[in-house]
Formats: structure tokens, sequence, C-alpha cells
């Protein structure tokens, strides 16, 4: 696994991996030297506030930075890289020195310490040579000499330190140091190699400023290494004039270009100038007018644009984001990539989550397909960010969404559920199918339909859509007056709209609504205007359900032998015969005008004829049943105010003192005439009454016992059971043929017929 760290921002920069591992440092040209500077340790102190100058160009030291304003000699600058691959065996260095203000070689020195070891102090320099005067006092400055080295090494980390050993202070003489570069070899089988360092000088000038320590003594042309007498040309892999051998293995650095991959300098894909491996996702540095993205790949300058950001030098176009999050448009970050964006990697090396629509008409929709931004409307809800257009789905995958843009798991009734293939971009909704609200058909009714909603339908407005409502339970009538009812009588007319029931009135403005649910213009007598809840009505005499007599008064009920006859001026009850001067025979449901016994006035109505059997010259056989309701007994005093039978006064029925006697002593042994067998009665009277003689004793005993019950009564006050003794005397002593009739009345009568009164 290769790493590329480069420090920025305070922090180290380094192309790393198990088998090799290279370090470049204080390489910038610009303000951003300073950052390169500041993990380097001046030491024991420094003169200036800064570490670095840039005369002639940016170093670390220079004048007046090292030591004090009287010393500087054993001063250092030191740096410690940490995280070194393991195993490895050997480290190749290379930095550019600078000797400023003409140096002193019997006084005037440096030394390369490399952790505990140092190599011999470097005092080979002459100043009379030096090649020109850039920076200081008037005397010469050699700049950018190539320092290169190897060291056995195994460590994890390593200490580099260069020592200052000049005798003036750093104003007067400065060492300077730039493009510091380290090449970690992997670990081999072959026996380590002595620690070495060397100068190889690009120019004739510095190669003329070396009395010794040049790498390659014989060899004068750039880029070159040999031996006495023999020259040869580096591999085109290792950085000009830093090679100790033929072959990309004996680089102490390595070209533009090509990367260390712990063994060689190997070829970097073409837009790098670094690398740790061939590809071109394995840049660690750009050449000139390319940048590098993400730390991997090496674009072109302009195809660096928000949201990634440009380092201050142009040097790395990166994600604001962490490795392994997605940037967004607008900077932001985030693990993952949500709908509706889009994940991508971006020139190989950033992931990016992006809107792929195009164009201010495009639109982002909640499944990530593009479309007219606008389609996106209510209850969609459009949203820009910048210059993206988004539409957002606002329920959940399982809701559906309503007109009003509210969310709901269920779509219910009467809004439609649009759950098909063409549902738009696949997500459920609830719509309204109407036009919307106000006049026209655009009212939503229960059932779906799209209607005008008059009254009495309840209209309702919500969201900005119009309903037509139902406002009754659904088995309750809808009356004109929007009040509910279970029933819808006559004459309303049952009706329904949708499965609704409703209780109409059917007739128009200026009309009335009879009673058989016919419409008139006019109401006529007997009928009587009737209004209710803004409706005319034109109604009969008698509520319904009653009926009109012929006399104009209403009855509740009209049983046979009444008649209901039913026209156009209303429901009437007609009596059993044609006039009220007629009888009528229940028997023959016959009328006649001729009843030869007393008739009885039903119901105050009409009279009915009961024929009497003729018996006796004097006495008649009539059932009693036809009229007991009818009769009202005139009793003694005390009972006179007695209501006998069925809440109905009898007539009175006077009977002759000498009857009741006769009746008394003969009742035993009384047989009836012939003529009576012939009406269905048995010979011997007291037959035809039997049960009504028992009941007769029971009442004699009850009589003997009276006068004490009575006492008994008296004295406590019973007035209740004074007066039942009372009636039980009259009837045993006075009244027996009419407690046998009151008893039993399904037997007969006899009477007098001339002593029936008060018909």
């Amino acid at each position: 696994m290769l790493l590329y760290l480069r420090w920025r921002y305070n922090l180290p920069i380094f192309t790393f991996n198990f088998l090799g591992y290279s370090i470049t440092d204080l390489e910038h040209t610009d303000n951003n030297f300073s950052l390169d500077v500041a993990n380097w340790i001046l030491m024991p102190s420094t003169i200036s506030s800064t570490k670095y100058t840039t005369c002639p160009d940016y170093i670390l030291g220079g004048l007046g930075v090292l030591g004090t304003t009287t010393s500087q000699s054993g001063s250092y600058f030191s740096r410690v890289y940490n995280n070194l691959p393991i195993p490895h065996s050997l480290i190749y260095f290379s930095f550019d020195l600078y000797a400023i203000d003409g140096w002193v070689p019997s006084t005037d020195a440096f030394a390369v310490q490399i952790d505990l070891y140092q190599f011999a102090d470097w005092n080979t320099l002459t100043s009379t040579t030096f090649p020109s005067n850039q920076c200081g006092s008037i005397t010469n400055d050699l700049t950018n000499l190539k320092i290169v080295g190897k060291f056995a090494h195994t460590a994890s980390f390593v200490t580099f330190r260069v020592i200052s050993k000049l005798s003036q202070p750093s104003t007067n003489r400065a060492i300077g140091i730039r493009n510091v570069k380290l090449l970690i070899v992997k670990a081999s089988s072959s026996p380590p190699t002595a620690p070495n360092i060397c100068a190889k000088p690009s120019t004739s000038q510095q190669k003329s400023a070396l009395s010794a320590g040049a790498c390659d003594t014989y060899c004068t042309a750039l880029n070159q290494y040999g031996t006495t007498n023999l020259c040869s040309s580096c591999d085109p892999s290792c950085s000009t004039g830093t090679c100790f051998g033929s072959g990309t293995d004996k680089c102490y650095a390595c070209a533009s270009g090509y990367s260390f991959d712990g063994t060689n300098c190997i070829q970097c894909a073409v837009n790098c100038e670094a690398c740790d491996g061939t590809g071109s996702d394995q840049c660690t540095a750009c050449k000139t007018g390319y940048i590098l993205f993400n730390k991997k790949t090496c674009e072109l300058l302009a195809s660096c644009v928000s949201p990634l950001v440009k380092s201050a030098d142009n040097y790395y176009c990166n994600s604001p984001c962490d490795p392994l999050e997605h940037v967004y448009l607008n900077g932001s970050c985030s693990v993952d990539c949500p709908a509706p964006y889009t994940s991508a990697v971006l020139l190989g090396t950033i992931n990016k989550c992006y809107n792929p629509c195009s164009g201010s008409t495009q639109a982002l929709y909640w499944d990530g397909q593009c479309d007219l931004a606008s389609l996106c409307v209510s209850p969609l809800t459009p949203r820009s960010v910048g210059s993206e257009n988004f539409c957002d789905f606002k329920c959940n995958d399982y809701e559906y969404l309503y007109w009003n843009g509210t969310c709901s798991t269920a779509c219910e009734p009467p809004l439609t559920a649009d759950t098909t293939a063409t549902q738009f971009h696949s997500r459920k909704q609830c719509k309204y199918v109407c036009s919307g609200s106000g006049p026209g058909p655009n009212f939503l009714y229960w059932n779906g339909a799209c209607e005008t909603c008059n009254y009495p339908l309840a209209q309702r407005t919500e969201g900005g859509k119009g309903f037509c409502d139902f406002p009754c339970p659904e088995e309750k009538f809808l009356y004109w007056n929007r009040t509910c009812s279970f029933f819808c009588p006559a004459p309303l007319e049952q009706g329904s709209i949708y499965g609704r029931p409703l209780c109409n009135y059917k007739c128009g403005a200026g009309q009335y609504l009879k009673f058989d649910s016919t419409c008139v213009n006019e109401c006529k007598v007997p009928f009587v205007i009737r209004t209710e809840a803004g409706k005319d009505y034109c109604d009969p005499i008698c509520p319904v359900p009653q009926y009109l007599l012929q006399d104009g008064s209403c009855i509740a009920t009209c049983d046979p032998p009444l008649r209901i006859h039913t026209n156009s001026t209303g429901i009437y009850c007609l009596l059993p015969c044609d006039t009220r001067d007629e009888y009528y025979y229940p028997e023959t449901k016959e009328c006649s005008t001729q009843c030869n016994t007393p008739p009885i006035l039903e119901s105050g109505l009409y009279y009915i004829c009961i024929p009497i059997k003729p018996i006796l010259e004097t006495v008649q056989l009539v059932k009693l049943y036809h009229y007991l309701p009818y009769l009202k007994i005139e009793l003694p005093r005390k009972l006179q105010n007695m209501t006998v039978s069925r809440g109905v006064n009898l007539m009175s029925i006077r009977m002759d003192p000498s009857i009741l006697h006769s009746l008394r002593t003969k009742l035993p042994s009384a047989t009836l005439p012939e003529e009576f067998q012939k009406g269905g009665f048995s010979s011997n009277f007291v037959a035809n009454f039997l049960d009504d003689l028992v009941i007769f004793a029971v009442l004699v005993v009850a009589a003997v016992l009276s006068p004490i019950a009575k006492e008994i009564a008296n004295r406590l006050s019973l007035s209740r059971v004074e007066t039942f003794f009372d009636i039980i005397k009259v009837l045993t002593r006075w009244n027996l043929p009419l407690m046998l009739l009151a008893i039993n009345a399904g037997d007969i009568i006899f009477f007098r017929f001339d002593r029936v009164q008060n018909f």
C-alpha cells in the first residue's frame, strides 16, 4: 500500500510503501516554503524570527538566521522523519547546499549527521572560485550545489541534520539548504554499504569551487558518473548529477517524472513529476501546468473547480472531505450519497455526490431521474441549491402523498390512489381527481364523482380543493333542509344520490305538495296550507294518519265495517251505510231504515240493530254482549257512581220488585217455557245459570259474614272494605239477575221490553 504525504499546512508529505520509501522536503519556491520549514528545528538558537530567507532562492537558513550575533559554529538544521517502512537497509540522500558570502576553506565548513553518525567536516569549498555574488556583501556565493550520500539504516525513523561549522556569525557568512530528498532502500541480502558523502556539481563553476569531495573527479560533463579515465551517462531515471552508477537503481534522487519504489527509479505516468507507481493514479507530484488531484492523479490545472479546493501553490487539488466521504457541489461532506444524488468517482480518486441534471430547466427528482423542473408542482416540493434544481417527494416510500402535501399510509375515499405503473416517478400519490373548487362540476363527491354541490349537500374546501359531503350518517335520510332522520314519511319522496338516502320535496316553487305526493298550484278547501322548512304543503283537515269523516271531523282509526276511501281531496272514513238514518245489521252486513229492537249507537257514528227473537209476549231474548258495553245500571245510592263494566256506563234497567220476589221463591224449581227451549236454552232455568249460581252461593256466605266484616272495617276505618261488603249485600239481596249478567257477559238477559228505559 502506498501513501503519499507532503508537508503542507504543518503536515509532512511522504511517499512510502513497505517496499520502498521516498521523502521530498524544502522544495517550494514561494511563500509556502514557510510551511516546509515549520517542522525543522534550528539549534541552539536563531537570530531571525524566521527560519528561512529568499536570497538567492527560498532556503532554510541564509544570512542572519542561524546561531547568534557572535557565532554560529555548532548550530544546525535538524528534522526527524518517522514511520519509515520496515524492513529497509539503506538510505540515499541528497540536498542543495548554499554557501553565502565567501567561505574560508581553512576555517569554514559544514557537516551532515544522520541519526548518531556524523560525516566528516566538509571544508573543501574555495570561495575564490565561487561563481558570483547574489546575496549579502560583495563576496561571491555558491548556490545549488548538490550534496549526495548514502548510509546504512534499518530503524523506523531517521534524524537528518546539517551542522554549520562557520567561523563568523550568520550575518557575515551563512549556510542554507533546500530540496532535501531521501530514498529508503528496501532490505536485501547484500552486505550494508559503507557511509558515503560527496558533491555532484552541475556546472563548471561548482566543480571548480571544490578542492575535493566531488563524487566523480574525472567526469566533467553533467549527469555523468565515472571512475579513473572512464565516465558514463546516468540513467534518465536519475535526477541530474545524482547517479553513482549505471541503471535505475543507482540514483541518489529520481528525475522528474520518476519515482523510487525502494529499489529503482521507475517512470511515472505522462503528467506526473513524481509517483509511487507507474499508474496514472499513482502520482505524488505533477509537471508544470498540471495539478495533483486527491494526491493520486495529475490533471490540467483548469480542471480543479468547486467544490474541489486548490492548494495555495496550485500543487494539489483535493476534496474538502475525508477520503471515505463524498463531496457535494456546495462543498459539504457526507459518508453516504443518499438519493436522489448520483455517486461517482471523480478523476478516479475523489468520491463525488452530484446532480446529473444540467440546465436551469432540468430538475433532479427524488428517484435520481432528470425531468423538467416545470413538472414539479404541488404537492411535490421544488427546491434549489445554488444553481441546482430538485424535486422532492416528502413522504416515505410506503406512504401516500396527498394533494395538500400531507402523508398517510392509506388513501381514503373519495380520493384516488395512484399505485399503477404510470405513477409519477414511482411513488404513491393520493389524488384529487376534480378540477378544483368553486362553480362548475368540480366538487369531489364521496364516491369519487365530480359535480356541482348544491344544498342540502355540504360543501367543504380543504387545501384549495372542493369536496361535497353527505351530512348525515349513511343509514339516515337527508332532508332538503339538511336535517337527518331514519324515516321519510309520505307525501315526501324517497330517493338517493350515489347510494345515500334522500327524502325529497318534489314540487317546484309556487306549488303545494299534497298527501298523495302530487303537486298542485292551488290548495283548496277542505285542505289547509302548511309551510315547513320553506316548503309548502296542501294537507287534509285531519293530520296524518287520521281519517276525515263526512261531517268534517277526524277519526284515528277506520276499522270495518267502516270503509276507507281515498280520492284527490283526501283520505276518508265512510260509514257502513250511505246515510246516518240507516241501521246497520252486523250479522248480515246489511243496512235498513227499520230496526225492531232498541238500536245501539256505535262509537257515536252510526246505529247498529240487534234482532230479537220473541219468547213470550212480554219477555224477549237478546245476547248480552251486544248491549252490555252500553247499559247503565241504576244501583242503590251507595253504588250509583260505580262503573261496572269496561269503563262504560250501563243504561238503567229497573226491575219490578215482584219479579225479583218471584225469582227468589221459584228459582230452584223454575222451568222455562217451551219457547225458551227453541232459543237454545235448557228447560231447567237453574241449569242455564249453574256457574253463576255457584258464585251466588259464595256471595250468600259472604253476605252472612258481611256485618261482622263491615264492623271490623268501620273500627279500622277501612272504607274500601266496608264498601266492598255493601256491594255484596246489594248483589245478593236485591239484584241477583243483574249480578248474573255482570259476571258472565256471554249469558242472556231477561227483561220486559216496556221496562227498559233510557236508550
